[in-house]
């Protein structure tokens, strides 16, 4: 999982220095939701949220995507958002 995240992070650096368009916000989305996953399987709740902020920012900014390409995102928006840790009994 560590080793996902470090790749993922190269690919966003790279991914942030080009040109704003449909198919690179489309990847950026894809990365923030990918390592907001990572830190949710490895109970990284906080670092899971500030990738989904991220990924949220980059939603409400990006006019160029379809409504039918934003579903998954926005459903793990919620999903993962809303996630809870309970105490072990």
């Amino acid at each position: 999982m560590e080793m996902a995240h470090d790749l993922y992070g190269k690919v966003q650096r790279r991914v942030e220095s080009e040109p704003p368009s449909r198919h690179w916000q489309m990847l950026a989305m894809a990365i923030s939701n990918n390592q907001a996953c990572i830190f949710s399987e490895l109970s990284m709740q906080q670092a899971s949220l500030e990738c989904l902020k991220r990924l949220a920012v980059a939603l409400s900014s990006c006019k160029e995507i379809e409504v039918e390409d934003r579903g998954d995102f926005c459903l793990n928006l919620q999903i993962l958002g809303s996630q809870t840790i309970a105490a072990a009994a």
